[in-house]
């Protein structure tokens, strides 16, 4: 069985079970979300101990290609 969720629902399960009940299925899936909250807890205690927002950092250079690089390059595509 497969389930993926988030802190307030499950959003996916994926499972083959042929010898058992809905009512099982159910707790299984309640479980599942359940242990899930202690890998969903960590990630977030992960993000707020980020210096900052992923995605900002340092701006790569914009230098535009010259010489033989452009030509290089050029030639290759």
């Amino acid at each position: 069985m497969v389930v993926a969720g988030t802190k307030d629902a499950v959003l996916m399960v994926e499972s083959e079970a042929k010898e058992l009940t809905e009512d099982q299925m159910l707790g299984a899936v309640l479980y599942a979300h359940q242990e899930m909250q202690t890998v969903i807890n960590a990630i977030n205690e992960l993000v707020a101990r980020q210096a900052s927002p992923v995605g900002i950092g340092r701006r790569r250079s914009r230098r535009r290609i010259g010489g033989s690089g452009r030509s290089a390059a050029s030639a290759r595509w």
